[in-house]
């Protein structure tokens, strides 16, 4: 399995700090999903170059291509490849290979030149690689630039995952290493037919599934009510990283709750804002400033790039 993430300056170096093992005064910097990181099993994490030095890196090449970016630009793009389930009970040899295989290939993809750092992680739940690197772009003409909207297109997004599990099959012998696997499950390509029909199962489902989730919302509201407010602080703290934020903002901003894209968009902004760890007044306010602008032209606003 296989994710991208994009960065801008700030949360580029948040990040490079994860991976580079950085600590604050709180411990281990954390990667967005709040990782919990086993410190007995650091030593045995792997990077590339070694030493690490990824933010100095980042810096150097960024100061070649684009030493007079836009300030939102963003700076870094990290391809996340998680150990895939076959691989979890082999030798340690060959999940290194698995990992220097999918190195190997995004450096011939996207430039080793770009390279920002690779970071092996296996003080987490499942090992997974870091591929950190600068979104560079040539031009006709040979000259580089900083775009990671024209690199990391849908076209790119949607042969990346086909491209490395070839890479990847030829040498395990096992397709499917990096693809989900959905489509073998379900048995295969399927007829025009017989997927109108799953498409209308899965409608049903959708409409039970929010029906079951509107009953599970209001038996939640009248279990709180009964609550002392501080068990009802620690029960909200349990809650993942995107929950909290949506719950935040849909009871500051009740109107963006019938708007999916804004809120997408809102919680993109959050995450790659400085203050992505906390959720404080300052910045619903930001949010809240950037709804009531937005609200009235959401469907043909381009978020993406207008956000902070």
């Amino acid at each position: 399995m296989a994710h991208m993430q994009k960065f801008k300056s700030s949360s580029a170096a948040h990040i490079i700090g994860h991976c580079e093992r950085e600590k604050s005064k709180e411990g281990y910097l954390k990667y967005r999903n709040g990782s919990y990181i086993d410190e007995t099993k650091t030593e045995l994490n792997l990077s590339y170059p070694d030493p690490a030095n990824g933010q100095q890196r980042l810096k150097a090449r960024l100061n070649k291509i684009a030493p007079k970016r836009r300030k939102d630009a963003v700076t870094m793009v990290d391809w996340v490849i998680t150990l895939p389930e076959p691989l979890l009970e082999s030798n340690k040899k060959e999940q290194l290979e698995f990992f220097k295989l999918s190195t190997a290939f995004m450096a011939e993809r996207y430039g080793e030149e770009n390279l920002v750092g690779a970071y092996i992680h296996f003080d987490e739940t499942t090992p997974h690689l870091h591929y950190c690197f600068v979104p560079v772009v040539k031009d006709q003409d040979g000259t580089e630039r900083l775009c990671a909207k024209q690199l990391m297109s849908k076209k790119e997004l949607n042969h990346f995952h086909k491209d490395l599990d070839k890479t990847l099959e030829s040498y395990f012998d096992m397709p499917g290493l990096v693809l989900t696997g959905a489509t073998k499950a379900q048995g295969g390509n399927k007829s025009v037919s017989q997927l109108k029909k799953v498409s209308k199962q899965v409608d049903v489902l959708k409409t039970a599934k929010n029906r079951l989730e509107d009953k599970i919302k209001a038996l939640r509201g009248q279990l709180l009510d009964g609550l002392d407010h501080d068990i009802v602080i620690e029960l909200f703290k349990a809650l993942p990283a995107d929950e909290q934020f949506r719950a935040m903002v849909e009871t500051e901003l009740p109107e963006t709750q019938l708007q999916p894209k804004l809120m997408e968009s809102l919680y993109m902004a959050y995450m790659e804002s400085p203050y992505s760890s906390v959720i404080d007044e300052r910045l619903l306010a930001d949010l809240k400033k950037i709804a009531e602008t937005q609200l009235e032209k959401v469907k043909e606003f381009d978020f993406e790039d207008e956000l902070f």
